[in-house]
């Protein structure tokens, strides 16, 4: 009897230890599915994020190409007023000759 006793105690306290061992269990599995829900949070933060800095980078890109094709118009526009200033620098000049020629 006294046998059984001290063998049911012991099965007792085996038990309480894997109660105390199960509680742990599920503790450090309840903190690991924060820190995942942290993790998930911050990749999702870091995904948007991304997003974002692409969108930005594709409007910069946008703008640039913007800029560049307004200066390209520029340039020609330039291109043509130098060709226009130096036809009509010509022709100042051979209006000049002429006029010489028939003051002599």
């Amino acid at each position: 009897m006294e046998r059984m006793r001290a063998e049911r105690n012991h099965l007792n306290e085996v038990l309480g230890q894997y109660k105390t061992q199960l509680t742990d269990i599920e503790q450090d599995k309840r903190a690991r599915y924060h820190e995942l829900l942290e993790i998930n949070d911050r990749i999702t933060e870091s995904e948007r994020s991304m997003a974002e800095n692409k969108s930005t980078e594709k409007r910069a890109v946008e703008t640039l190409r913007q800029e560049s094709d307004e200066l390209k118009k520029t340039i020609s526009d330039l291109n043509l007023q130098r060709e226009q200033m130096i036809q009509e620098a010509a022709q100042t000049q051979l209006n000049l000759k002429h006029e010489r020629r028939s003051f002599e």
